[in-house]
Parts: C-alpha cells; sequence; structure tokens
C-alpha cells in the first residue's frame, strides 16, 4: 500500500490537481495499483459543476423533469408520512 501510494507523480495543470496516468504508475510499480485505487475512491468527491451538469439533464430531459413540481410539494412533516 504505502509502495502504490508514494510512486504516483503529480503536477498542476489549469490550476488543478492531476495525477500521472495509471499506465505510467503500472510502468514504474511493476503492477496495477489496486488498493490505492480503492483507498482513492473511498474519498473521492465529485466535480461539482459536473455534478450540477447531470442535475440539469435529469431535470430538463430525464424521469426526473418533473422534480420541481415534486419537492415543492413535499412535506416531510404531513401527518400522512409520520
Amino acid at each position: 500500500m504505502i509502495g502504490e501510494l508514494t510512486t504516483p507523480q503529480y503536477c498542476f495543470t489549469g490550476g488543478k490537481f492531476q495525477i500521472e496516468p495509471k499506465e505510467n504508475i503500472k510502468d514504474r510499480l511493476g503492477r496495477s495499483p489496486d488498493y490505492a485505487d480503492g483507498l482513492g475512491l473511498t474519498f473521492a468527491i465529485p466535480d461539482a459543476e459536473r455534478e450540477e451538469e447531470i442535475l440539469t439533464r435529469l431535470r430538463d430531459y430525464g424521469p426526473g423533469k418533473n422534480m420541481d413540481k415534486c419537492l415543492a410539494e413535499y412535506n416531510p412533516y404531513e401527518e400522512s408520512r409520520l
């Protein structure tokens, strides 16, 4: 695990933190860094702009297109829900 976490190199591109491609890590490490991948994905935070884009598409075009109406009518304290 220590080797998998300390082998990757990184840089800043366009003001964002960027880790080198996995293929380069595999070449230097001699195997795939699967445990480090799993640990990283455990704490991964989605890109806020991308998440907003997905939510907009679902709201405008997908099954959630009437979601605003549903949310406006939702009342968690309504007696029928208790």
